[in-house]
């Protein structure tokens, strides 16, 4: 691991997973509910059914955090897995702002940005903490 990392606290490598599902849930929720806004905000000529979808997905992700999250040695498998979807979203993210960027109004961009870079933040605390979970 890099030097960052080496220098980081050992925190308890469970709690990104218990953070990530009330956030996942919270926010999956919002975009159900704020789908239409969300659409007109970002600009963009996805329909407000893509939010809506986003949004179901992630109240299933939560859970399946959580329950990573409870467990005492998950299966390396479900970490994995886990660590690989946070990934993929966060580069998903970005991917949509230079797939969209001619239509996505200043705010859309900034708001799938941070979105990249928050959930790239968890991927990087789950993957931090993946050896010691796994012992």
């Amino acid at each position: 691991m890099t030097d960052l990392f080496a220098a980081a606290p050992r925190l308890d490598p469970h709690l990104p997973y218990l953070a990530d599902g009330p956030i996942s849930a919270v926010m999956g929720l919002v975009l159900i509910v704020t789908a239409t806004p969300l659409t007109e905000i970002a600009g963009w000529s996805l329909p407000p059914a893509f939010f809506v979808t986003l949004g179901v997905i992630l109240l299933p992700w939560a859970l399946y955090n959580l329950m990573i999250g409870r467990m005492a040695r998950p299966h390396p498998a479900m970490v994995w897995s886990n660590i690989a979807v946070d990934l993929t979203w966060a580069l998903g993210s970005v991917v949509l702002v230079v797939l969209y960027q001619a239509e996505l109004t200043p705010l859309g961009t900034a708001l799938l940005l941070a979105q990249a870079l928050a959930v790239g933040g968890m991927f990087a605390a789950k993957l931090h903490g993946a050896q010691a979970l796994l012992r």
